[in-house]
């Protein structure tokens, strides 16, 4: 097989209505080729797209790795995502927190939203529900509950603007998710009172655990 014959072969696959696994296992095996001769992050992010969008979240992992090497960017937040989640079935913050915040270096919107939201729900409020619960404090935790929803569905509304812009293109799409903009900004605004809110009681509940202490 030549680099010209793979990549013949990775076109037509996608030409393919319904793809064999004859047909799957000739497209993988000229990707693969194609990624030993060429090291293109390109391959191997197509390649690991492949293995996800069949739920072999651990052969994805290896080839959106393989990208990250290379510093391709795309990757990242693929890398974020597997870990945040645990698609492998492991779920690791620490990695997920650091291929986040190199994707939002490139100006990835979601992973930069992804890295803000790392910091208060991991590192805030999280610890500020921990500690309350160790104080017998139920209602500090319930309103903590309460902020991940608002922050959730804040998000979800963020990715919803987001794909239809991608979908549609920057200037239709921000005509056609223009309400959905809306409802994302009035969340985010009732988001940071929340945020603001919790967090002096927080601070207030940390300041009166000290003074016992």
């Amino acid at each position: 097989m030549t680099v010209s014959e793979a990549h013949g072969i990775a076109r037509e696959y996608y030409n393919i209505s319904v793809p064999t696994e004859e047909d799957d296992f000739r497209f993988t095996e000229a990707l693969s080729f194609l990624l030993e001769e060429t090291k293109d992050p390109r391959c191997m992010m197509e390649l690991g797209g492949w293995y996800y969008g069949r739920r072999n979240f651990d052969l994805a992992l290896k080839y959106y790795e393989m990208a990250a090497e290379y510093e391709y960017p795309d990757s990242y937040n693929c890398l974020g995502y597997i870990w945040y989640y645990g698609r492998t079935g492991e779920k690791n913050f620490e990695k997920a927190f650091k291929y986040y915040s190199l994707a939002a270096e490139t100006g990835d919107r979601e992973a930069a939203y992804k890295v803000a939201e790392f910091f208060l729900v991991h590192y805030i409020i999280h610890g500020i529900m921990h500690l309350s619960k160790h104080l017998g404090r139920p209602e500090m935790v319930k309103k903590g509950n309460r902020i991940f929803k608002v922050i959730y569905t804040a998000l979800a509304f963020e990715i919803i603007v987001l794909s239809i812009e991608i979908i549609f293109g920057k200037e239709l799409g921000e005509e056609i998710s223009a309400p959905f903009g809306i409802v994302a900004n009035v969340l985010k605004m009732v988001e940071n009172i929340l945020l603001l809110i919790y967090i002096r009681k927080g601070n207030k509940i940390l300041k009166s655990s000290n003074e016992e202490g």
